[in-house]
């Protein structure tokens, strides 16, 4: 992958200059030849084989090996997962969390992952059958959300910022089926620890499972993206989202990963922008 970066890096810097110059068209062309070779790779990454199906993955990769905040979030995760437990995922991209969910619950335990976009869905597999997790690992091509319904999916990037609610930033856009967790998980189905990542649908993900997450343990933990304009575009805010975990009987606090601790909800929450939620029972209830 060094290679790969490095002739990456190469690119961005030369690209601006080339098209001042009038050149972008042949920028252009010379991406597209190179999507491919560059998109497929495989890499090292704590202890995992990872595999990119395309350029935007590669960025991910990069973005993931040079900073050093996703480091505290996951520790935290894996250290909330029990041995042989249950874990449910919304927004597995292209599996690296899978992965860390799937070795921190061992051989008897479950990952459950709800990933709705179809282009990335055959990377996630691959990564998932890889690293020797097939067996603990379900995939469900599915999105969560309050109900079942069909929505369009607006694709972007490298497909970790794509979601139901348009970024702005998208390419295009594909239609995808969406599922309340309560539904689809059988009545007496008990879970460990929750992670979403969903680009702005946390809310709605969160109304459609308060049964699970109502009944679980006292153990429970919940991890929640936090994005401020992601929930907008949504039509919610940190305030709807933090109101729904708690109407769920959970004590809400943020990660906060440039400090490596996790710091009750304030003003400096709102202030970050986007961070991260750990949400676990609420000892009132």
């Amino acid at each position: 992958m060094t290679a790969k970066l490095t002739l990456l890096r190469a690119a961005e810097r030369v690209t601006p200059t080339l098209r001042r110059i009038g050149l972008g068209g042949l920028i252009d062309r010379a991406a597209g030849g190179m999507s491919g070779q560059l998109g497929q790779m495989t890499t090292d990454f704590e202890g995992f084989s990872i595999s990119t199906g395309q350029i935007g993955h590669v960025y991910y990769m990069r973005d993931l090996l040079e900073d050093e905040h996703d480091r505290y979030f996951r520790r935290l995760l894996v250290e909330a997962i029990p041995a042989g437990g249950t874990v449910l995922e919304g927004g597995a991209h292209i599996g690296v969390m899978t992965l860390f969910a799937a070795r921190a619950v061992g051989e008897s335990g479950r990952v459950i992952t709800f990933e709705p976009n179809a282009e990335t869905l055959p990377v996630l597999a691959r990564n998932v059958a890889a690293n020797g997790f097939a067996d603990r690992v379900t995939v469900v091509p599915l999105g969560l959300s309050a109900e079942e319904a069909t929505h369009t999916f607006h694709i972007s990037g490298g497909g970790e910022t794509s979601s139901l609610h348009d970024p702005g930033t998208s390419s295009h856009s594909i239609t995808i089926t969406t599922v309340p967790a309560d539904a689809w998980f059988p009545a007496d189905a008990t879970i460990d620890v929750v992670k979403l990542d969903i680009e702005g649908n946390e809310v709605e993900a969160v109304r459609g499972m308060q049964r699970l997450l109502r009944e679980a343990g006292p153990g429970i933990t919940v991890f929640a993206e936090c994005n401020p304009e992601m929930l907008a575009r949504a039509g919610q805010s940190p305030a709807t989202l933090i109101a729904a975990l708690e109407d769920c009987r959970l004590h809400v606090e943020w990660i906060d990963d440039v400090e490596g601790r996790v710091r009750a909800i304030d003003d400096e929450m709102l202030r970050r922008g986007y961070v991260n939620l750990r949400c676990t029972r609420a000892s009132n209830h």
